[in-house]
């Protein structure tokens, strides 16, 4: 272990003060960040950080555990593993200083120092960021029953600490999940029972009926309080003491659910629809693409059909949301790049764009745009055939949409209009009647 600065167990007063320079001396490691990539994308150490400089709490110092497979030898020091450097979420890849960091452990070097690390009778929070790298191009989350390397790594250093703490009367550490994978608690919380039931079963009984698992998110098009620019959302379940982040900026929310269907829907629906339809176009960005008003129309109308078939985000303008995505796509400082369709675009399209359809077509509100990004993806594979015929081939992807009523019919009129050059519809209304309980949408300021 390498010791960057003596920690005293001692705490003072919670009742925020002025500002004034982090003193570690007086800071107390019960945090450990648990993940690959040193802290460049550790998001929520920034507001750790403002916990310590607001003096809101000294309760709170940061470890840093960097895992590495056993094969990786390289010796790293804090400087090196990305120290005390965190990104900004968003395209800008700013970098912010924290300086709550009180200690670096690495797993290829030292794996009973990880464990005691995680065991330390301190240690009430370890922040989970197991990803390989940056999330994939179109942010998709892997299957269900897949972990990444790094994340299979620190499931088994999670299960060996709460092995040690049960052994030693104490209570499990809360553990946050922050990669950026929707429900990454519920999935982080699986895994972890899954492997202590085959070690222990005891010990999957004693976690999960004491154990926590939130999870979080962060949103770059959400601007947070103060100088931060973005919203972080955590699920408020913890065991064994919470870091008091609310009062720095972060949203303690029951569910990160609503906040992940939001931008999955709307920003990476965007950008999954916008990359299938301008692919005619020959941009290779989403700012070159809307230039085209055509393209600026289409984006507006799908964003609108997207964000009908929210039922309830909390506390979101969803106008204002929508034009953000639209100013983020459209800026060339901002532009994002539109990957040719064959680049997961089957996995990209059901993630993002089709349960929009399931859910327009369910409760029969406007849906021309989201049909017509289904219609360019489906002319992006070649091929001639008719809109039933793409819906019967194409059955692994659609599912049960492929034999929905009325889905046939509105991506044939779709194709045919993409055909003649069209790139947004001319009508917008929904071909078939609107139910006497429509879907309602909730916006809360």
């Amino acid at each position: 272990m390498n010791t960057t600065t003596p920690v005293p167990h001692h705490r003072t007063s919670t009742t925020p003060s002025a500002v004034v320079p982090v003193d570690r001396d007086l800071l107390v490691p019960a945090v450990v960040h648990l993940g690959v990539g040193g802290l460049r994308n550790a998001h929520h150490t920034l507001l750790l950080h403002e916990v310590a400089r607001t003096r809101t709490s000294t309760d709170w110092g940061l470890v840093h555990v960097e895992l590495r497979l056993p094969q990786d030898r390289t010796v790293l020091d804090l400087d090196e593993v990305g120290g005390h450097g965190v990104h900004l979420p968003g395209p800008s890849r700013t970098a912010r200083e924290i300086d709550v960091l009180l200690d670096l452990v690495t797993s290829a070097e030292d794996s009973e120092a990880v464990v005691e690390t995680l065991a330390a009778p301190t240690t009430k929070l370890v922040t989970l960021q197991a990803g390989d790298g940056e999330p994939p191009c179109e942010a998709l989350p892997l299957p269900q029953d897949q972990t990444s390397p790094g994340a299979a790594l620190a499931h088994g250093y999670l299960v060996r600490a709460l092995a040690r703490r049960r052994v030693a009367g104490l209570p499990p550490f809360t553990v946050l999940s922050c990669d950026p994978l929707p429900r990454n608690g519920c999935l982080t919380r699986r895994h972890v029972l899954d492997l202590a039931g085959a070690v222990d079963p005891d010990l999957a009984v004693w976690i999960a009926e004491e154990g926590r698992f939130p999870g979080s998110l962060v949103d770059d098009l959400l601007p947070g309080t103060g100088d931060l620019p973005f919203q972080w959302f955590v699920e408020d379940d913890f065991g064994d003491g919470r870091p008091p982040v609310d009062r720095v900026g972060a949203r303690l929310v029951p569910s990160t659910a609503p906040y992940e269907q939001l931008r999955m829907r709307l920003f990476h629906g965007a950008r999954c629809a916008l990359a299938v339809l301008a692919r005619s176009t020959g941009a290779t960005t989403s700012d070159q693409a809307l230039t085209d008003p055509r393209l600026v129309a289409f984006l507006g109308g799908f964003l609108t059909e997207a964000a009908a078939t929210l039922l309830h985000v909390p506390g979101v303008d969803l106008a204002r949301y929508r034009a953000r995505v639209l100013d983020r796509l459209a800026d060339p400082r901002t532009g994002e790049p539109l990957r040719p369709s064959q680049d997961r675009g089957a996995e990209a399209l059901s993630a993002f764009v089709l349960p929009s359809l399931r859910t327009a077509l369910d409760h029969r509100t406007p849906r021309r745009h989201l049909v017509l990004a289904v219609a360019a993806w489906c002319r992006s594979l070649g091929g001639p055939g008719s809109a039933a015929e793409l819906l019967a081939e194409r059955r692994a992807v659609f599912g049960t949409l492929a034999d929905h009523c009325h889905l046939a019919d509105e991506l044939q009129e779709a194709l045919d209009l993409l055909a003649a050059g069209a790139l947004d519809p001319v009508r917008t209304t929904p071909t078939v009647p609107t139910p006497t309980a429509p879907l309602t949408q909730e916006v809360h300021p």
